[in-house]
């Protein structure tokens, strides 16, 4: 059972005032026509948010899609309200899906299509909070924490990490930002197959920071994600090469790993 939405709201803003205003404004921008329902995700929820350092993580259920003039008209509001949002778009009849195809948008001129994987419902499921709208959340896919960790592990080792690493080798001076957030997802895998928990990301570095048994370029991968803007800054060449090097140690866990198939339980 969920909490009372303005209830849940009311207890955002209290831990966080200084979301206050940016987030009544982005709700604002995302309270019209096709959006049917509003939520926040990520490390709000979870307890987790570092303010300066984390996405405030947005969710619309919509009933369409917007055409394009008005959804980068939309994105430009929600980015001014709010510069470190990060927004994913479903269509409320794709919730049922095993994958859902959602619209990744981390800015005006940054969207990608993004299939909405086992981990993002289990996050948007049980660990969310209904800004405004109709809460449907009942609708989605019912996962078992095993079934998580094969969906997730086969989803990032597969489809995420291979086209990023061809890119870096094409481009060793490849901006960073570029894979940030796959690094990431990859940590917060980890955590999950060593654990079979869900967390949010920087709770998955700091807890691999003191793991036994964790590779060397993984360890410091989460080092350097726990410790962002309190150490030295590395050079480009030199976190694409640490990135690199943490997915093939991450490629050569999951091949080494048993893994559960994919699935859900209704």
């Amino acid at each position: 059972m969920h909490e009372n939405a303005n209830i849940a709201y009311t207890r955002v803003l209290e831990a966080h005032p200084e979301l206050a205003s940016g987030l009544a404004d982005a709700v604002s921008a995302l309270s019209m026509p096709p959006v049917e329902s509003l939520f926040l995700t990520g490390g709000i929820p979870l307890g987790a948010y570092c303010p300066g350092e984390s996405d405030v993580d947005l969710v619309a259920i919509v009933s369409e899609l917007f055409c394009e003039a008005e959804l980068r008209e939309t994105v430009r509001s929600v980015w001014a309200a709010l510069p470190n949002a990060s927004l994913m778009l479903i269509q409320r009849a794709d919730l049922s899906e095993e994958e859902p195809e959602a619209l990744a948008v981390w800015g005006p001129d940054h969207m990608t299509s993004y299939p909405f994987h086992a981990m993002d419902v289990i996050l948007l499921r049980d660990h969310s909070v209904l800004l405004r709208g109709t809460d449907c959340r009942y609708e989605l896919p019912t996962y078992q924490p095993r079934e998580v960790i094969g969906d997730i592990i086969v989803h990032v080792a597969n489809k995420m990490l291979p086209p990023i690493i061809t890119a870096i080798k094409a481009n060793p001076s490849l901006p960073p930002e570029a894979h940030g957030a796959v690094a990431m997802v990859m940590l917060r895998c980890l955590f999950t197959l060593r654990t079979g928990r869900v967390s949010s990301k920087q709770q998955a570095a700091q807890w691999l920071t003191a793991e036994a048994g964790i590779p060397p370029a993984l360890r410091r991968l989460a080092e350097v994600t726990v410790h962002r803007g309190c150490r030295p800054a590395m050079t480009v060449d030199a976190q694409n090469g640490l990135f690199t090097e943490a997915a093939a140690e991450f490629g050569r866990l999951v091949s080494d790993t048993i893994l559960p198939s994919p699935g859900r339980s209704d």
